[in-house]
């Protein structure tokens, strides 16, 4: 069983981004509670119409270490593939589609309301 398998409270994850294209990870880690939220900020990252990480098809997302906040140790494997560049745009794609269907339901549901009351 791998070191990643085993977490406890006291640990964070720590995520990277590679240039799969040229082989090599950026030198910016994120720390962070668990995976969901590292895709939704590396996601956030590539939803900019100029993302600072430049081409998406390049990027993915890497879990690399864990950071003990109890000992201030980091444990690590082998690097645990999150996701791609441009599957993570699309699911902030899609969460922003998904908001403003939510935001015309409840407009909707409010137009009802103001109808039914007159």
């Amino acid at each position: 069983m791998k070191f990643f398998e085993k977490m406890s409270d006291s640990l964070l994850k720590v995520y990277c981004v590679k240039d799969e294209k040229v082989g090599q990870f950026i030198d910016s880690l994120s720390v962070l509670p668990n995976e969901d939220l590292a895709i939704h900020s590396f996601a956030n990252s590539c939803l900019k119409t100029d993302p600072v990480i430049g081409r998406l098809e390049d990027y993915s997302l890497y879990e690399v270490a864990c950071f003990d906040v109890n000992s201030g140790k980091f444990y690590y494997d082998e690097p645990k593939f999150v996701i791609h560049g441009l599957n993570a745009r699309a699911l902030a794609l899609q969460r922003v589609r998904d908001l403003h269907l939510e935001d015309e339901v409840i407009n909707d549901d409010s137009n009802v309301e103001t109808e039914s009351k007159q």
